[in-house]
């Protein structure tokens, strides 16, 4: 699974899902023509997992809500990236609607459970404290 911090704010979401663990997931159509009639086309799904008391809870870690902003922000995004290369442009928009439709099917369910987002934020948390350990006082990048 691919994972992206920083959104790409020049994409148009083409569909927009509120699920039930709090969490946005939106849906983006980055597709690009290549030559002649052929595209690659991309479909890219973001979720965007808000940092709050009711994503952490339920774990066993007990953290702060504001040490959490301070380390991570106040919201973390979850970033995956399916693409197919050299497509017809007849069948662009079809294959396209069979990825999205597939990558919905096989992962709405599990990315909508409340560990999901729970678990993102504390992953996010821990490379943010491995990070810091590796930029040691005094030292402005891990190689030092």
């Amino acid at each position: 699974m691919t994972e992206k911090n920083a959104p790409d704010s020049a994409l148009q979401a083409v569909q927009t899902l509120a699920l039930e663990n709090g969490t946005r997931l939106e849906v983006f159509d980055a597709s690009r023509h290549l030559a002649a009639d052929r595209w690659q086309v991309n479909a890219v799904f973001r979720l965007t997992v808000p940092v709050s008391e009711s994503v952490v809870a339920g774990g066993s870690a007990h953290l702060e809500l504001a040490e959490l902003h301070r380390r991570i922000g106040k919201q973390v995004v979850f970033e995956k990236r399916l693409e197919r290369t050299f497509i017809a442009s007849g069948e662009k928009n079809r294959l396209f609607a069979a990825t999205v439709n597939g990558y919905l099917d096989g992962a709405l369910k599990y990315i909508s459970r409340p560990e999901f987002a729970r678990n993102l934020v504390m992953r996010r948390y821990q490379e943010a404290l491995k990070q810091q350990t590796l930029l040691r006082p005094g030292k402005t990048d891990a190689n030092g």
